[in-house]
């Protein structure tokens, strides 16, 4: 750790961790996650600056480090992590190209390439639908009692 962006990596997983050596410590940390914040650019605790946050969960402290970059959860060298990591990445892909599409106006299709029950599923898990059944709940209502 001799670059000082990392040492604020290492001091943030230290503090939050039980084990007081870095190699230790990785092994606590077991969950990575992305997180839908709506909140666009921000800086991880290592302090560069990342556009997708991540969420890390320690499974012996139930310390949650957050937000993280996924160049960061790479340093814990956990092939754990690494997979939940990519995984969250394949399906991030997924979400950026049907985004691509909804702004160009093409055709999204319920499939394996487009939207598959996978991401629907990944979706829902990340409370991204959750504003969306509040909007219809309070239409519902509106109309409801309108009539």
């Amino acid at each position: 750790m001799t670059l000082p962006v990392r040492k604020s990596l290492h001091d943030a997983v230290l503090q939050a961790s039980k084990a007081d050596t870095w190699e230790q410590a990785t092994k606590e940390w077991n969950e990575v996650s992305l997180i839908f914040n709506g909140i666009g650019r921000s800086n991880c605790v290592c302090g560069n600056a990342i556009k997708y946050a991540y969420e890390l969960f320690n499974g012996v402290t139930g310390q949650r480090l957050f937000p993280i970059g996924s160049d960061c959860v790479r340093h814990f060298h956990r092939l754990s992590l690494d997979q939940q990591l990519e995984e969250e990445e394949k399906l991030l892909r997924k979400v950026e190209n049907l985004t691509r599409k909804a702004q160009k106006k093409e055709k999204i299709k319920v499939n394996k390439s487009d939207f598959d029950e996978r991401l629907l599923k990944w979706l829902w898990e990340k409370g991204v639908f959750s504003n969306l059944i509040v909007a219809i709940n309070l239409h519902l209502r509106e109309t409801t009692s309108s009539s």
